[in-house]
């Protein structure tokens, strides 16, 4: 670290220099250190990106479209991927313009600029005030334009989003696409939810249908200019077959994403290789990341602790950045990448991205359970399936099946819903006496006991988590409106391989000067113990937990003994769920203790999967060059093995 030097220099009024003032040389000064170890730091980001390139990889179907809306059966359609090359700036339409653009680059653009002609002609055509073209009559590519352009209208402040009235029935229409989007809009002018003045350059009298008229005008003009409508023109050329995914694959060797002297360049050119192979092979091979294409799933992150001190072992997001590129002169168009990268490489996923916990949350309400004595080390509930005694009848996973009769430890292996819910129950008060308010309470309490209310101290930018406050039996499986970041999780897992120890983490080492001599040395506090359960208890949370990790296959034949417990968190039924695992290693003597999320990443089985393989790396369990050898990671699930 360089104290930096300054000069102070008296200027006359044009600039010229009359004295010089006061100098200091630049100095050397102190020097941070972290507890981060560099090496498992980047092996467990190039671990995590193989496996989330691994599931993306599984994934991808050659198929246009996909109508699937169950999270667990979203599949990627290659057609998604070929748009991604556009919409997440892999390849630079501008260039298409450029003098020296490749025959592919003009025949592209040649064929985007008669569809943009072809798009804003039908739009001027169904924004005439006398078209009565509903939105959901529409075709979809057309909903798609309709949606954009009132979209963004609002994000130009045009249209204020404020001023809706929601209970007006033309309001209600819209919601409904029911209504016309011209319609739609001169109504919104009418009630003054337009501006009229940020697309009018005079002021004048005019009556509606004037106005709307410039409207229009004004709402084309803009969109000939805009590079998201000119990207969603793009995704409709290429659904409509007017471009290809092979043009655009040839572009990316055009623009030196990709080098000619790759051995596909040639099978590519010549059509001897397919386009929808081609990606396939450059997404196996990394030479196109998930970070690049930001389809689901393409960030992740993970965190490793040392539970007998608390240090910071690891602190990974996924995608990362090259901040070499904006240290001292900023590198402008990287950092226009990164800021418009759909897969927000600017984002830390390890300290600022919450989601639910999933069933990793089980820990918790069976430290609550067994504390507040609503059930025992050896008492059984049996799993019926349905848990009826809520509103809301939750299935346990296995439904329509069931887990049996089972004690805590079976049922942190088995991931059993039902049993949790009844821990849940009985925690509100049970039958006869349930109350919502005394679940949260005592959610709250050992949730709060494991560090899950407040950040964890690392010095960087961390969300806050948010305990459930409402539905105890939901928030006893991980549900309600739980939501933690994964640092938060990995002091969660830490305090567990502990038996109780909660730490206040810091990533700070040491402070050390020109000469390396410490002046200052950090470690984490002890910010409370759990002090609730006995040595019994504790056992048999540890050993279901080691159970997990023995009906896994990613820990087949792993020669270090793990304890850990899977996680599966729904955000929306129209993309993947998150997946997550906590853990420690060993199981008799836990040295590391690890927490890692994978969003959108389908499966628990995933995060799983590279969480033993982070470990292997730790615990030299592999051969460096075989984890780490620069491919995807492919995986495939059990249709037997437990991914709650």
């Amino acid at each position: 670290m360089l104290f930096r030097s300054y000069e102070t220099i008296y200027v006359d009024s044009v600039g010229n220099t009359i004295a010089e003032g006061e100098y200091q040389a630049a100095t050397s000064g102190n020097d941070v250190y972290l507890s981060i170890d560099m090496d498992l730091q980047k092996a467990a980001y190039i671990l995590l990106e193989q496996e989330i390139a691994g599931i993306l990889y599984s994934k991808i179907q050659n198929i246009k479209e996909s109508n699937i809306n169950s999270s667990s059966d979203v599949v990627v359609p290659i057609y998604d991927v070929y748009f991604s090359l556009i919409n997440n700036g892999i390849i630079d339409i501008n260039a298409f313009f450029d003098s020296d653009a490749s025959d592919t680059e003009k025949t592209v653009l040649s064929a985007y600029e008669s569809k943009e002609k072809e798009v804003l002609s039908v739009l001027r055509s169904q924004l005439n005030s006398s078209n009565e073209a509903v939105y959901n009559e529409l075709p979809a590519e057309y909903q798609a334009y309709s949606t954009y352009i009132v979209t963004k209208l609002k994000s130009l402040g045009i249209f204020d989003a404020n001023a809706i009235d929601n209970d007006s029935e033309v309001q209600q229409s819209w919601v409904s696409e029911e209504m016309a989007v011209n319609k739609y809009l001169i109504y919104a002018i009418e009630q003054n939810w337009i501006d009229i003045t940020k697309y009018e350059s005079e002021a004048k009298y005019a009556d509606t249908e004037e106005l709307y008229k410039d409207l229009v005008d004004y709402t084309l003009e803009y969109l000939t200019n805009d590079t998201n409508f000119q990207k969603l023109v793009y995704k409709y050329l290429l659904l409509d077959d007017g471009i290809s995914g092979t043009q655009l694959c040839m572009i990316l060797y055009d623009q030196g994403v990709l080098s000619t002297d790759d051995e596909d360049y040639p099978r590519l050119s010549s059509g001897q290789m397919t386009a929808f192979d081609f990606m396939r092979a450059k997404i196996k091979s990394l030479d196109i990341t998930p970070g690049q294409l930001a389809l689901d799933p393409c960030s992740g992150s993970t965190v490793l602790l040392n539970p007998k001190t608390g240090e910071v072992l690891a602190m990974v997001t996924y995608p990362g950045y090259d901040n070499n590129r904006l240290a001292n002169s900023v590198d402008s168009d990287y950092y226009a990448y990164l800021t418009n990268n759909a897969a927000n490489p600017l984002y830390n996923y390890a300290t600022q991205q919450r989601t639910a916990p999933g069933s990793t949350f089980k820990i918790i309400s069976s430290t609550a359970g067994l504390s507040e004595g609503v059930i025992t080390t050896t008492s059984e509930i049996t799993d019926l399936g349905q848990f009826t005694k809520v509103s809301n009848n939750p299935k346990c996973w296995i439904y329509p099946s069931n887990h049996g009769s089972i004690n805590v430890s079976e049922a942190i292996r088995d991931s059993c819903n039902y049993f949790f819910y009844e821990v849940g129950w009985r925690l509100a008060g049970g039958d006869g006496a349930y109350d919502d308010a005394k679940g949260i309470e005592k959610i709250t309490q050992y949730a709060s006991l494991y560090g899950l209310d407040e950040t964890t101290g690392v010095e960087i930018e961390e969300n806050s988590p948010h305990i459930a406050t409402e539905y105890p039996v939901m928030a006893a499986i991980g549900q309600s409106d739980n939501n933690y970041t994964t640092v938060g999780l990995a002091r969660y897992a830490t305090a567990i391989a502990s038996r109780g120890t909660v730490y206040q983490l810091t990533l700070l080492d040491s402070v050390r000067d020109s000469d390396g001599n410490i002046l200052q040395s950090y470690s984490p506090d002890i910010r409370n113990h759990i002090d609730v359960l006995n040595s019994s208890e504790w056992d048999a949370i540890h050993y279901g937990m080691k159970m997990v990790c023995e009906s896994l296959s990613s820990f087949n034949n792993f020669s270090v003994e793990v304890a850990g417990k899977t996680g599966t968190a729904q955000q929306v039924s129209s993309r993947p769920n998150h997946a997550l695992f906590i853990g420690f290693a060993p199981y008799n003597n836990p040295e590391i203790s690890i927490a890692t999320r994978i969003a959108y990443g389908y499966t628990s089985h995933n995060a799983a999967e590279v969480s033993k393989d982070i470990l292997a790396y730790y615990f030299g369990v592999s051969a460096t060059e075989d984890l780490l050898n620069g491919e995807a990671n492919i995986v495939t699930n059990s249709e037997n093995e437990i991914t709650d």
